[in-house]
């Protein structure tokens, strides 16, 4: 979600935390423009209120480069594939973006080649309710989402992912995309999507060509990063250890 930070909060005391948990799990964050000095939390995805009762959903494992599956570009959903499994895999990616936390995910991360997507910029902003998820989600989830305008303005973010722990990126992308896509039920939509939010779609969307934000970088970089990916040891608190 790839995981892109998922916005800032208000005051202070709320901006430090964002940033401390940007810090404990990597994701996708903008990069401090010119006058702003706050991280926003990372990104892979939240949600909206799905039609699937919470006891089935699942936290499902995300998968970390180099692993292949991250690699391929994935398929698109079928006309047959709209329904209930649907809707409850995008509900567990849900669950799995939220756990995280991040502010978005993609099918490819958690090993499925379908072209779906979650997210939720405003996660990680608010106050949280007694499980740990944000009141207020801008949560959408996006099947078969295809970029159909982008600005010429540009703005630059520093982005991290789930799938690619402990590391971060600056990456320009368009401010604004119009994208369309269908919802879990298979109804058609077109949406703007401006400044973070524009990110952070555009970020998971990468995903679904096979794309990491490690594929944005020199060959040195991406070489020295995955042999120390291979040095990884975890510690019992959970931490790694390098």
């Amino acid at each position: 979600m790839a995981r892109a930070y998922g916005g800032t909060r208000a005051g202070a005391s709320e901006a430090a935390a964002a940033a401390a948990r940007q810090r404990s799990s990597g994701g996708l964050r903008p990069e401090r423009e010119r006058g702003d000095a706050k991280r926003r939390p990372p990104v892979d995805l939240p949600r909206r209120r799905l039609r699937v009762s919470s006891a089935f959903m699942a936290v499902l494992h995300v998968l970390t480069v180099p692993n292949p599956i991250l690699s391929k570009k994935c398929r698109p959903v079928g006309p047959g594939e709209f329904g209930e499994e649907l809707a409850r895999f995008a509900s567990d990616l849900a669950e799995t973006m939220y756990a995280a936390p991040g502010v978005g995910l993609a099918a490819p991360q958690v090993g499925d080649l379908r072209r779906l997507v979650v997210i939720d910029p405003g996660n990680c902003t608010r106050e949280q309710d007694d499980d740990g998820r944000p009141t207020n989600p801008r949560f959408l989830a996006l099947v078969n989402p295809q970029v159909i305008e982008a600005s010429k303005e540009m703005m630059i973010y520093e982005e991290g992912c789930l799938s690619v722990p402990d590391f971060e990126e600056n990456v320009s992308r368009p401010r604004r995309v119009h994208i369309r896509y269908l919802d879990e039920s298979g109804k058609p939509h077109q949406k703007w999507f401006e400044g973070y939010d524009a990110i952070v779609v555009q970020h998971e969307m990468d995903h679904l060509e096979g794309v990491v934000i490690l594929d944005r970088v020199s060959r040195l970089k991406k070489g020295r990063y995955l042999q120390k990916r291979q040095k990884v040891r975890v510690r019992n608190d959970g931490s790694l250890e390098y």
